[in-house]
């Protein structure tokens, strides 16, 4: 038995200084590994397609939410850390394309990333002092 297959792709190209992810991601970036509380997180959202985008501050629940409309294909977006954020917060990324032509299959692309937050004063330091040699009796010996 013979089949026949046919398959076509077309892809939306458009200039841009880094890759940009085209499964339906949001690839967000942050300035910072970890933040404390008054300063500002800088995060660039790298998107797949030129939209507008719903960004959320979440930990139990959304503290923050705001839209952004990207230029070409990413936006960036400043986050103030607060202490309601210790020890963590998630910000998520929900972009929307609009319809306007059936090039591009993808309509909604998501994605998040968490935002380590340390208070100072806050972490406790932990140490172990042993001595360098132990000495154990043993009730028999080993075999």
């Amino acid at each position: 038995m013979a089949s026949r297959f046919y398959a076509y792709g077309f892809g939306d190209t458009q200039s841009n200084s880094f890759e940009v992810n085209n499964e339906g991601e949001v690839t967000i970036e942050a300035d910072k590994a970890k933040y404390q509380p008054g300063e500002t997180a800088s995060l660039l959202l790298k998107t797949p397609f030129p939209g507008r985008v719903l960004v959320t501050v979440e930990r139990d629940k959304v503290l923050n939410h705001f839209y952004v409309n990207t230029d070409q294909k990413s936006a960036r977006v400043r986050i103030p850390i607060t202490g309601g954020h210790v020890p963590n917060v998630y910000v998520t990324a929900t972009a929307i394309r609009a319809i306007t032509d059936n090039r591009l299959p993808l309509t909604v692309a998501r994605g998040f990333v968490p935002l380590a937050v340390e208070k100072p004063g806050t972490k406790l330091s932990v140490a172990i002092k042993a001595p360098s040699k132990a000495v154990r009796k043993l009730s028999r010996p080993l075999r």
